[in-house]
């Protein structure tokens, strides 16, 4: 579970001090454009995961709201239901992805504050470890899971040169808030040299991962000591689905694709390893589940691996999502993947499945699941980020297939 142990933590932190307010309701853009800072819960009333939902439930010490107006909707460009925002003045300052249960959105919510005053910012000063300070800028930085506070200039006891970022992990860094890449630039300057996988590692974010899976290695944290561009994971040989995903050893983790070395014995071996990586002087590795060759078959939905996909792409247009088994959005998709392939039955298309979790396709951006890629005969990769409903899907391949089915 992403948030799992700190979630519930911040449920027994918040006890009675945050009331499970109502969510008010708005319906229209001029209303949220009044609000100095509302969290949003953007609704469909058809929507079974709005339904399931615990929003209302939250305790927080943000106001929040809720709307399902569709002017509003439209206006913010969401699709995808339910939707979290965090908005100040009608801006979207940040965005929640995780899962909809109380303790996981009081988590997100908690790691927010404003800076109204130099009491609240003593108070946030005074907290422990790791944290943010986003002088007008940087708000989207809540999701990194560290506590947040976003303020004017005049309530910060430090020099700041206009809006930005302080991170506190030591010695407080100074980020500009138009700095490029602004995200992995805090991640970098909040993580320490190794971080140990466990329910808070995605409090760090980064482009290029290091991992070392199996026993501690002296000699892997003495190369993080020295690898300032890459985040070094250290990861336990008893988390079991990622060794049987990668192996034991070192690995190089970037954009979806693996890099592996079976010589990383010294600090020397590692860095060098690193360098090569550095200068493209590496292959990314593969991993596919035996290639079965299951026949297509019309009307039916394929079962692919990634060795089978590299075989045929070229032969007809794919449409695949990339699941997870374990992954809930992935079992509600099945029944429109299923009735999309009975629709595409008289066709050459296909409409595909493949086990992102033992399958790799090197290049691939698969950041969630599902993620939906349209593989069209001598073109690149296509991401599909419409709705999921069966009548979006139907009428993204139409358009792109050329189809009138």
């Amino acid at each position: 579970m992403l948030f799992g142990v700190l979630a519930a933590a911040t449920a027994a932190a918040l006890g009675s001090a945050a009331a499970a307010a109502a969510a008010e309701d708005i319906d229209t853009v001029e209303a949220l454009e009044e609000l100095e800072m509302v969290a949003v819960n953007f609704y469909v009333d058809w929507c079974e995961h709005c339904r399931k939902s615990q929003f209302e439930s939250v305790r927080s010490m943000i106001p929040k709201a809720k709307t399902k107006a569709p002017h509003v909707l439209s206006h913010y460009h969401i699709t995808q239901f339910p939707s979290f925002r965090l908005m100040s003045y009608g801006e979207i300052l940040a965005s929640y992805d995780g899962p909809y249960d109380t303790e996981s959105l009081e988590y997100w919510l908690s790691n927010f504050r404003i800076l109204k005053n130099w009491t609240s910012t003593r108070e946030f000063l005074e907290l422990e470890g790791p944290k943010l300070m986003g002088i007008r800028a940087g708000a989207e930085l809540v999701t990194m899971g560290v506590p947040f506070a976003y303020g004017a200039p005049e309530f910060v006891p430090f020099d700041v040169d206009g809006p930005g970022v302080i991170v506190f992990s030591g010695e407080p860094v100074w980020i500009p808030g138009e700095s490029p890449n602004l995200r992995d630039r805090v991640a970098r300057a909040l993580a320490p040299p190794v971080t140990t996988y466990d329910s808070t590692f995605r409090a760090y974010e980064a482009e290029t991962h290091a991992l070392w899976i199996g026993t501690e290695s002296d000699a892997f944290v003495e190369a993080a000591i020295d690898t300032k561009d890459f985040r070094s994971v250290y990861i336990s040989s008893r988390h079991q689905r990622l060794v049987d995903r990668f192996g034991e050893g070192l690995r190089i983790i970037r954009r979806n694709s693996v890099y592996k070395t079976d010589v990383s014995t010294t600090r020397e071996d590692i860095l060098r390893f690193y360098d090569d990586f550095r200068h493209g002087r590496l292959e990314p590795s593969t991993t596919s589940e035996p290639d079965y060759r299951a026949p297509f078959e019309p009307g039916k939905t394929w079962r692919l691996t990634g060795d089978g996909l590299r075989r045929v792409n070229s032969s007809r247009d794919i449409f695949v999502a990339f699941e997870a088994p374990w992954c809930a959005h992935s079992r509600a998709l099945e029944s429109s993947w299923d009735r999309l392939a009975r629709v595409f039955a008289e066709t050459d298309a296909a409409i595909a499945r493949i086990d992102a979790t033992k399958n790799d396709v090197p290049g691939l951006e698969i950041s969630a699941f599902p993620a939906l890629y349209l593989f069209r005969k001598h073109q690149p990769p296509e991401l599909y980020v419409g709705d999921r409903s069966f009548d979006a899907l139907l009428d993204f391949l139409k358009a792109r297939l050329g189809s009138d089915v």
